[in-house]
C-alpha cells in the first residue's frame, strides 16, 4: 500500500519568482502531506530563491547551475529515498486533494507505476464521486503525449532504471521519459483535473521549432526502438509534421510552417501525410473546434 510517507515532491524552477510562491504552498496544503518537498533552483537570475528561502524549513532547496528540466528533475530525484515522485513545476498549482486521490487510485490499482491526472487552465474542479480511470497505452502515448508534468506520480525506481529524463530532448523531454516507461510498466490517467498549468511565455516548449526539432530526435529514437510496425510508425510521424506545421501556422510563423511541410515532403513518411491527415489531423482539429464551440456555449 502507497502513502504519503512514501512520496517526495520534486518542484523545479527557474525564473519564476511570481509563482514559486504559490506553486510550493500548494504542495504544502496537500490533505495527503508528502513526506519531502525539494525545490530545484535551475540557476535562476531572478528573485527566485529568495521566495524559495521563505519556506526554508519546510522544504530543501537544491541549487544548480542552469542546465535544463531534464537535469533538475533527475537532481532532484537523486535527493530524495523516497519511493514514489510527484513532479511540480514552479509555475503551476495542485489542487489540495491531488495526492490524496493518487494514493487512492494506486492502492486500488497497485500494477501501476505512474498515474497522471488530467489539467485545467483554471482552478481545478474534480468530481470526487468517480473514479474515471484511463490506461494509456505505449501507441497512443506516442501519438500525443498525454502527461503534463506537474500531474505525474510515478515510481522513482522504475523512472531511473529508464533513464530517467534525457537533457538531449529538453523541450520533450517528458514525452520521452514516459514512452520509455511504457514500454514495460503500467501507466494509466486519473481523469480528474486536478493541477492548475500555467502556459507562462518563457516555457522551453514555447519554441516551437526547436520543440520540432527535439521531436524529430525523440521519433528517431522510437523509430529505432521498432515496437510498433513500420507503416504505423510512418502515419504516427507524419501527423507530429503536421501538427506542428498546423501550430506554426496559427502562431502567424508561416515561414516555418513551409519549413517543416517541406521536410515532410522530402522525408520517408510522405507517402503517409494522407493517412495521418485522415486518422489525426481531421478528428484533431475537429475535436478542437467541438471544445471551443462547448466553451462559448457555457
Amino acid at each position: 500500500m502507497v502513502s504519503n510517507d512514501q512520496i517526495a515532491v520534486v518542484i523545479t524552477s527557474y525564473n519564476c519568482e511570481s509563482t514559486i510562491g504559490p506553486a510550493i504552498t500548494s504542495a504544502l496544503s496537500q490533505t495527503q502531506r508528502p513526506s519531502q518537498i525539494i525545490v530545484v533552483d535551475d540557476g535562476s537570475t531572478d528573485g527566485t530563491v529568495s521566495e524559495i528561502l521563505h519556506f526554508s524549513d519546510e522544504v530543501k532547496l537544491v541549487q544548480q547551475p542552469n542546465g535544463g528540466p531534464s537535469s533538475a528533475r533527475n537532481r532532484g530525484m537523486s535527493e530524495t529515498q523516497a519511493e514514489w515522485i510527484a513532479f511540480l513545476d514552479g509555475d503551476d498549482l495542485w489542487h489540495k486533494d491531488k495526492l490524496a486521490r493518487q494514493i487512492q487510485t494506486i492502492n486500488s490499482y497497485p500494477e501501476l507505476d505512474l498515474l497522471a491526472t488530467s489539467w485545467s487552465r483554471s482552478d481545478p474542479a474534480p468530481n470526487f464521486f468517480t473514479m474515471n480511470l484511463s490506461r494509456i497505452s505505449y501507441v497512443s502515448l506516442l501519438v500525443m503525449n498525454r502527461f503534463q508534468t506537474s500531474t505525474v506520480l510515478v515510481k522513482k525506481a522504475a523512472l531511473q532504471r529508464c533513464g530517467g529524463f534525457d537533457s538531449a530532448l529538453d523541450s520533450v523531454e517528458d514525452w520521452g521519459a514516459w514512452l520509455h516507461l511504457s514500454r514495460e510498466h503500467q501507466i494509466a490517467i486519473l481523469e480528474e483535473p486536478l493541477v492548475l498549468y500555467r502556459d507562462t511565455p518563457t516555457g522551453v516548449s514555447k519554441d516551437l521549432c526547436t520543440f520540432f526539432d527535439k521531436m524529430l530526435l525523440l521519433l528517431e529514437q522510437e523509430q529505432d526502438a521498432g515496437l510498433v510496425n513500420e507503416n504505423l510508425f510512418k502515419t504516427i510521424a507524419a501527423w507530429h509534421y503536421l501538427r506542428l506545421a498546423t501550430a506554426m501556422t496559427l502562431e502567424n510563423h508561416y515561414q516555418d510552417t513551409l519549413k517543416v511541410l517541406f521536410k515532410l515532403l522530402n522525408s520517408p513518411y510522405k507517402p503517409a501525410t494522407a493517412s495521418a491527415l485522415r486518422q489525426y489531423l481531421f478528428p484533431f482539429l475537429l475535436s478542437r473546434v467541438q471544445r471551443r464551440r462547448q466553451l462559448a456555449a457555457q
